[in-house]
């Protein structure tokens, strides 16, 4: 199981060095101690071992279930960012509720995830 999850979280998440047992719902840095780029946040105490999990979701779900019950089983919050596609599918609905409801920190990830740069020439 601890593979399964370690495989997941390389394939699903950006971990940065922020805060993970209260998630960011709840995270108030201490100005001290916090580095600022560009006005936002990129890293807290680099002191404490503590790491941010951070999913973001467009039109696939896949592991959805295994990460939204494995993060409540270990008493893990992450942060999460659907698009506006994501939030809208009902299939994903239960999922989102439950992450909710686990205190997890949900946010915008724009709406359709359109690419201004594609890979095209």
């Amino acid at each position: 199981m601890k593979k399964k999850l370690l495989l997941l979280l390389h394939c699903y998440c950006i971990c940065f060095t922020v805060c993970a047992q209260t998630g960011l719902k709840n995270f108030v840095p201490d100005s001290s101690v916090v580095t600022y780029s560009y006005g936002g946040i990129v890293r807290a105490d680099s002191t404490k071992k503590e790491i941010a999990l951070v999913f973001t979701g467009d039109e696939f779900g896949d592991g959805l279930s295994f990460i939204t019950e494995t993060l409540k089983k270990q008493n893990i919050r992450g942060s999460f960012f659907f698009t506006g596609r994501f939030y809208r599918n009902p299939l994903f609905q239960p999922y989102i509720k439950q992450l909710y409801k686990n205190g997890n920190y949900l946010g915008p990830h724009s709406n359709e995830h359109l690419l201004y740069c594609d890979w095209n020439n």
